[in-house]
Order: structure tokens, then C-alpha cells, then sequence
């Protein structure tokens, strides 16, 4: 009867045939030093897909680690344990994952080891991917992350995703494999509150480790990438109640909801004050935060050459109904918990972040134009329109 090697190690039998199974023939200090070894964790795997399985275990050397393959060999009688792989030891007291998974895409399925030592100040997780390659069975990843310990959440923070240092195994890349994904950290939106400051955790940092057939390891190909939690929703129809024609064709309302600052929503400027904008929203999607780019954002010039929308009522399929004075963001209305304007990126104009008090299922949404902000330019150098360069949901 075949036997394991934790319990061939508890039972002495190794002890003749150590250095030969082990392939460690050096100093008798070597020799000594193996004997003090402990099996934490050990299971069967199969990771090259053919031949006897392999046996994965993690063994404690003094303070660290270790991860380690072993075959059997001969018959079940005076056969021995040969080892295939010693991985890179890590500083660790425990091992919070030890378990097989497909991360490369083959048939072969890889072995994922994460070895914790914790500390007041923070975790150090150490991660190991052991799998199959051309050349045999090898340690294909090997990186340590430093995780801050969690921290309670406070009424002046509003988080609409898990921007934790955290690391996690996931298809990011839209390919056959899994990547070991390290997320660093939050990217975040400040409005001012009522009382005070308020903080939109809208999305995060993250770092990407994809596998590399060809170097037969896991590599770095992403660096503090941006993952969106607050995307824009998706906008299915616009019916806007005046629109000016355009010499190349006639333009479209949907051009105020395209997501592309080039476009507009535009209205003759002597008829723009109580004319509307409705969109309808594909599968009434949760939302938490609208944004408004109240003039013409292709250009600074195109920006100070139209007019603008000064005041304007937002009107919310989900029963909700306010008013924004730009002149007067401090004035929150009844459902809003922030509101902020700023540049656009381009350095001009304004956009306007409407932070909702609580996320709400929404159909539809209507804008419509109370007041207007006339263009500076001289008249000849203006042009008579009213421009709405976007209204997205997120």
C-alpha cells in the first residue's frame, strides 16, 4: 500500500534513502538541517497530466515555507520519493491557499500556494503558481504583497467597489487564463457634502501578472491600470424637444449621451429656455453619480464661443426631481448628497458631478434647460446656440 510522505517522514522509513530522494548530498549541516523539516500541508496533484501524480507540500524550515514536489518512484514496496521542484521560500506562519486551479488554459492544471505572515501593520502574502511546461514542472510565479489590514468604513466614504489591497486570480485579459491580479489601491472622487467633504471610492488600481508561454513564467504586463467601478450606463434612446439641423445633416439627440465630447445636444439659443432632453436607460441600471458637461467640450473655443446651460432640473425616472443652480452648487437638493463642477480634462469649460444620496434603479432621466449662460465673445464671433456636450449616469 502506497503511503504518503508525511506519514513515510513520521514513520522513519525515508530516513535511509533521504538524500537520494531528496536530491541534497552535501554537508552532513545539510543533512541535519532537512531533518528538521515539518509537513504543514500536503495533497496529491497532477500537474504534467501524465504518470503517477505528483505530491505538493508545504513544509516549515525555521521562520519560512517552502513549497516542494515529490514523485514516487519504483513499486509500492521499495519505491522512494524523488523530488521535482523546490520553490522559492517565503517568510510565513501559515498557508491561507493551497489548492489546484486552471491558470495557464492548457490541460494541465496548476498548483496555487499563498503563505501568510501577519503583523500589526500589515500581511505579507506570498504567492506561488507551480505547473507544467516544456521543460518539466516548474515554479512559474513567485511574488510577495503586502496587505494593509481592513479599515472601517465611516460615513464620509462612499465605496462603489472593492478597491482593498487585495490580490485575486482572475481572466482580466479576455484569453483562455487567469491572471494573479494586485489590486493597490483606491482611485477616488471628493465632493463637497452638506457638512463636510465626502469621499467616492470610484474605482482602483491594479497591477496584472499574465503568463508568458514563451518564457514559461508569469510577468508583469499591466502597472497601475485603472479599473472603473463607476463606468457610464448605457443610454438605448433620446428624444430631446428641439434640436438645430446641422449643414452636414441633422443632428441627433442622442449626440448629448454618446460619451464623445466632439458631439452635442444643441438648441436655438432664443428658444432654449424650457426645452428638454429624455433618455432612456437600458435596463434601468443602478446609479449613484450623473455628470453633466453644460456647454460645448470640443474645444475651448467651441466652449466660449456657444452658449451655456446656467441652470437646469434633472428629473429621474425613479420618482426623483431637483434643481442645479451652477452659480450656487452649495445649495444641495433634496436626494443629492454632493455636488461639484470642474474642469474637463482638457484643462476649459466645466462639468458638473451630481452625487446621488442613495444608488436608484433608473429607466429614464429628463434634462431640461431653466436658464442660460450667455456666450462673451462679441456677437459676430458667437455662435446663437445652446450647447449640452454630455449627461451620463454612473
Amino acid at each position: 500500500m502506497r503511503i504518503t510522505w508525511a506519514a513515510a517522514l513520521s514513520l522513519g522509513l525515508l530516513a535511509p534513502n533521504w538524500a537520494a530522494a531528496a536530491k541534497y548530498t552535501g554537508t552532513e549541516a545539510e543533512r541535519a538541517a532537512r531533518k528538521d523539516r515539518q509537513v504543514v500541508r500536503e495533497m496529491e496533484v497532477q500537474l504534467d497530466g501524465r504518470g503517477p501524480q505528483e505530491n505538493a507540500l508545504v513544509e516549515r524550515v525555521g521562520d519560512r515555507l517552502v513549497v516542494r514536489i515529490l514523485r514516487f518512484e519504483g513499486d509500492e514496496d521499495e519505491g522512494r520519493f524523488v523530488e521535482v521542484l523546490e520553490g522559492t521560500p517565503g517568510r510565513a506562519k501559515s498557508v491561507s491557499r493551497f489548492e489546484v486551479r486552471q491558470m495557464v488554459g492548457d490541460r494541465h492544471p496548476e498548483l496555487v500556494v499563498v503563505l501568510d505572515d501577519p503583523s500589526p501593520d500589515e500581511t505579507a502574502s506570498s504567492v506561488r503558481v507551480i505547473g507544467h511546461t516544456d521543460s518539466g514542472i516548474r515554479e512559474l510565479f513567485a511574488e510577495t504583497f503586502l496587505v494593509p489590514p481592513s479599515v472601517e468604513k465611516n460615513g464620509r466614504t462612499v465605496t462603489l467597489g472593492d478597491a482593498r489591497p487585495h490580490f485575486v486570480f482572475a481572466n482580466v485579459r479576455g484569453d483562455a487564463q487567469e491572471e494573479v491580479v494586485w489590486i493597490s489601491g483606491p482611485q477616488t472622487l471628493v465632493l463637497p457634502g452638506r457638512d463636510d467633504d465626502i469621499t467616492y471610492v470610484i474605482g482602483a488600481y491594479r497591477s496584472v501578472y499574465a503568463y508568458q508561454a514563451g518564457k514559461a513564467a508569469f510577468e508583469k504586463v499591466a502597472e497601475r491600470e485603472v479599473v472603473e467601478f463607476a463606468g457610464p450606463k448605457t443610454v438605448s434612446a433620446a428624444k430631446a424637444s428641439a434640436q438645430v439641423p446641422k449643414i452636414w445633416g441633422t443632428a441627433q439627440p442622442f449626440w448629448g449621451a454618446d460619451g464623445d465630447l466632439e458631439t452635442s445636444w444643441n438648441v436655438p439659443g432664443k428658444e432654449a429656455v424650457g426645452q428638454s432632453l429624455t433618455l432612456k436607460l437600458k435596463s434601468s441600471p443602478k446609479v449613484r453619480l450623473i455628470r453633466v458637461v453644460p456647454g460645448c467640450g470640443a474645444s475651448d473655443a467651441e466652449w466660449s464661443r456657444h452658449h451655456r446651460v446656467e441652470r437646469f432640473r434633472v428629473t429621474l425616472g425613479s420618482g426623483q426631481r431637483f434643481d442645479v443652480d451652477r452659480a450656487d452648487l452649495s445649495e444641495l437638493p433634496r436626494g443629492v448628497q454632493a455636488m461639484a463642477e470642474f474642469p474637463l480634462q482638457e484643462g476649459f469649460g466645466g462639468q458638473i458631478l451630481i452625487a446621488l444620496k442613495q444608488s436608484t434603479a433608473l429607466p429614464w432621466a429628463r434634462f431640461k434647460i431653466l436658464e442660460v449662460e450667455h456666450s462673451e465673445r462679441p456677437r459676430r464671433e458667437r455662435v446663437n446656440e445652446v450647447c449640452v456636450s454630455e449627461i451620463s449616469f454612473h
